[in-house]
C-alpha cells in the first residue's frame, strides 16, 4: 500500500514539473500568443472588458523598437487592398460592440486606433472561429476573433478580440 501511494505522489510531482516546464517554454500557448511573440519584444498597452460570462472585448497596442522581419513569420501576412476590406469589417463589429459597452470601460475610454494607418505596407493576421461548432448551431464569422494589424511606419501591432 505504501508503494503504491509513493507511485502515486511521485506520478503527481512527475505531472506538475513537466506542467511548469511545458509553460515555461510555451508548449500551451496559444497561436494568437504565438504571432504576437514571434513579432519580437515589445512594450504594451492592453484594455479589457467583461460583459458576461465568458463574453469580453480586448484591445492592445504593442510597440516595438524595430521592424520585425515578417518574411520568417508564419502568422502575419502583407495586406492588399482586398485584406483592408476585411479588416474593416472586422473593425467596423469591434466598433459596433465598444459603442454598446460603458463610456467608463477601459477599452471604451482608451480606444483610439485610426483606420488610416492601414496600408499595403502593412502586416495582419485574423484568427477566428467561423464554421466551429458551439453548442448546437457553429460559429459565424464575428462571435469570436483575434485581429492583428501591424502598422509599419509606427511600428505599432494593434490587436482587436471579440469573444460575444
Amino acid at each position: 500500500m505504501k508503494k503504491a501511494i509513493k507511485l502515486v505522489v511521485s506520478l503527481v510531482l512527475l505531472t506538475l514539473i513537466l506542467m511548469t516546464a511545458c509553460s515555461c517554454f510555451g508548449v500551451f500557448e496559444t497561436a494568437q500568443d504565438k504571432a504576437r511573440r514571434m513579432v519580437g519584444k515589445y512594450s504594451k498597452e492592453e484594455y479589457y472588458s467583461s460583459g458576461g460570462f465568458q463574453d469580453y472585448t480586448d484591445y492592445a497596442k504593442y510597440h516595438y523598437d524595430k521592424m520585425p522581419d515578417f518574411e520568417s513569420n508564419k502568422y502575419f501576412s502583407a495586406i492588399t487592398s482586398s485584406d483592408i476590406k476585411t479588416l474593416n469589417g472586422y473593425i467596423d463589429n469591434f466598433e459596433q460592440w465598444i459603442s454598446v459597452i460603458s463610456p467608463e470601460n477601459e477599452v471604451v475610454k482608451n480606444y483610439d486606433f485610426d483606420r488610416s494607418v492601414i496600408t499595403e505596407s502593412d502586416y495582419f493576421y485574423i484568427y477566428d472561429k467561423m464554421g466551429e461548432p458551439i453548442g448546437e448551431s457553429t460559429y459565424e464569422q464575428f462571435d469570436y476573433y483575434d485581429v492583428y494589424i501591424f502598422d509599419t511606419e509606427s511600428c505599432i501591432l494593434y490587436y482587436f478580440h471579440n469573444n460575444i
